[in-house]
């Protein structure tokens, strides 16, 4: 079995980050944990690896996908929304999280060899959307509903998160539906 993918669901206001593939699926920024070298022989050559945390493939895969440095986003480290797959297994763990730069000056960078697109989507063209799966319209309302009600100190900084992960997460689940 694969590992289980991780990634963020990004909000600024009540607008969150939406990625496209190439395929024209909506989603949020998101991937598999690479392996991190930790170890090098004398000529340079790795020698022993580890794989990543959750936390360091969320905050990587945001930042390979939209530009978004650690240090511009708030987590909200004491949920989990995990997605299923159409099989009925869980494929991805999404942790709530606030863009905290200056979005109207900022522009997304990404790979256009792996997207197609990034941009903001207000909750209204989220929920219209068509080329977003139902149990990924749940999911992006309960992010937004989360970060709505939470006192904004229990948000962490991004690069904080990944010295000091959350152990235990409450773990909401978003079955698959088309």
């Amino acid at each position: 079995m694969s590992k289980l993918c991780r990634g963020l669901v990004i909000y600024h206001g009540d607008d969150t980050v939406v990625v496209t593939t190439p395929a024209g699926h909506n989603g949020f920024p998101k991937g598999k944990p690479k392996k991190v070298p930790i170890a090098w022989d004398d000529n340079g050559k790795v020698t022993r690896t580890r794989d990543e945390t959750p936390e360091e493939t969320a905050l990587r895969e945001t930042l390979e996908e939209t530009g978004f440095k650690p240090e511009q986003l708030q987590v909200l480290p004491t949920t989990s929304l995990l997605e299923y797959n159409e099989k009925g297994n869980p494929s991805v763990a999404y942790v709530p999280a606030r863009f905290i730069g200056d979005r109207v000056r900022y522009r997304f960078q990404f790979d256009k060899k792996e997207l197609l697109r990034v941009c903001w989507q207000t909750p209204h063209n989220v929920q219209s959307s068509k080329a977003f799966r139902k149990n990924r319209k749940e999911l992006a309302a309960k992010a937004l509903e989360l970060l709505q009600s939470v006192d904004a100190s229990t948000l962490i900084p991004g690069e904080e998160w990944v010295a000091h992960p959350y152990i235990n997460p409450t773990v909401l689940e978003f079955p698959f539906q088309q």
